[in-house]
């Protein structure tokens, strides 16, 4: 199955996953469109969206490629555990704000990617919106993640500086 296809699957899933763990919350509430289970629901899903819409995905192959350009800021929305255990190579880490600082004089046309554990994490949001704050207008969202990085083969770089597979 191609790599696209696996991805899409994952997010569709992820979104059933949400909804249905909503659902279930909310199995016997009011119909109504106007209860507050129903309007949860939507806000997720316009949430979702949201993202989704204003920070457009980037494949592998296209991450492959930018990545040895040097003209991408690459930040890992992970926790700081499961980065120092295992990022992609040229990350920074979004918990390390001093060093997020070093990178501020950047182009703010320069292209940020953003991503965290794979496509049923929602960590990437914070990183996107902190860096459209400092004012970075081509902010891109990694969706399949580190999970998806490795799947694919690609190399991992822990905190020890060892290559991980």
């Amino acid at each position: 199955m191609p790599y696209r296809s696996i991805k899409h699957a994952l997010l569709l899933g992820c979104l059933s996953l949400l909804i249905n763990t909503h659902l279930f919350a909310c199995e016997g509430a009011a119909t109504d469109s106007n209860s507050p289970c129903a309007k949860s629901e939507n806000q997720t899903i316009a949430s979702l969206a949201k993202y989704q819409q204003q920070y457009p995905d980037i494949t592998y192959q296209e991450l492959r490629q930018l990545l040895p350009t040097g003209k991408v800021l690459l930040v890992d929305a992970n926790r700081p555990e499961t980065y120092a255990s295992g990022h992609i190579p040229g990350a920074i880490s979004f918990n390390d704000k001093a060093n997020l600082r070093t990178h501020l004089k950047y182009p703010k046309n320069m292209t940020v990617v953003v991503y965290c554990g794979g496509s049923h994490c929602i960590a990437w949001h914070s990183a996107a919106d902190w860096a459209a704050a400092e004012g970075f207008q081509n902010i891109r969202h990694f969706s399949a993640g580190l999970r998806g990085w490795k799947l694919e083969g690609g190399e991992v770089i822990a905190m020890n500086s060892k290559t991980l597979q």
